[in-house]
């Protein structure tokens, strides 16, 4: 037997085979989303003081979730255009105190139509990196690996950046961002996927754009919708040879 032969062939095998490890790609994969409730504007506000449309205006926005929409991302009191819009300038005729401008702190302020009805601000998806599901008690059912290596996710810092929507003409006015403390979501995964769960609802920790006075208030959370496993070539070949992993 050439036994240098058979020691280069091991070799070759060992280096095929960490260079699968290496790039092995299956994947939980989460859908995320950001959600606000609680909703105020204390101003001053100058996004729409201009006619016709002054002072009312759909609020959009960009966070770490996803980007502006003409939609529900932060709905405001006042029901106009199909949408719960905001005043959006506070100067001129439009100044406090007035009730028909505002309708919160004696007519002076603005509070979302229903401070418990939840928006929500974008959602965007999420990859992590898991082992390949197998079957550690040997009765042919995967029982380990996949999404049940996923016991929770955290978010890092938040942020919302709240815009004054307009017709693609004129632009978005920037209203201000705000900043929220990181969040985790304690999770409930099996090896194919995970259930619906939601964290803390928490207030901003600190504004930009500008750093002060605070315009907008709202509370934020994050909500993983669900989650599932994403197969890679790499445990279909391993389910080949290693019977642990040929499971269903």
């Amino acid at each position: 037997m050439d036994t240098r032969r058979v020691a280069t062939t091991l070799t070759l095998c060992a280096v095929l085979v960490m260079g699968r490890l290496d790039t092995r790609a299956q994947t939980c994969e989460l859908s995320v989303s950001g959600v606000n409730k609680n909703r105020k504007a204390y101003g001053p506000l100058d996004q729409e003081c201009s006619a016709p449309r002054a002072p009312w205006g759909n609020w959009g926005v960009t966070s770490n979730y996803g980007h502006k929409r003409d939609a529900d991302q932060f709905e405001g009191w006042h029901w106009t255009d199909s949408k719960y819009q905001w005043n959006s300038c506070t100067f001129h005729e439009y100044a406090p105190p007035n009730c028909n401008y505002y309708n919160y702190s004696n007519c002076t302020q603005q509070i979302t139509y229903n401070p418990s009805a939840v928006n929500v601000h974008g959602t965007t998806g999420i990859s992590l990196a898991v082992d390949c599901p197998h079957d550690t008690d040997g009765d042919g059912v995967c029982d380990a690996g996949g999404c049940s290596d996923v016991w929770s996710y955290s978010s890092g810092t938040n942020w919302m950046t709240v815009y004054e929507l307009d017709d693609w003409f004129g632009g978005d006015d920037l209203v201000q961002s705000m900043y929220f403390p990181s969040l985790s979501v304690d999770l409930s995964c099996d090896v194919w996927g995970c259930d619906s769960a939601g964290g803390n609802w928490v207030a901003p920790s600190y504004y930009d754009s500008p750093s002060w006075p605070a315009k907008i208030y709202a509370q934020m959370s994050m909500v993983v919708n669900y989650g599932w496993y994403v197969d890679d070539a790499y445990c279909e070949d391993l389910a080949e040879y290693d019977p642990e992993y040929n499971c269903y």
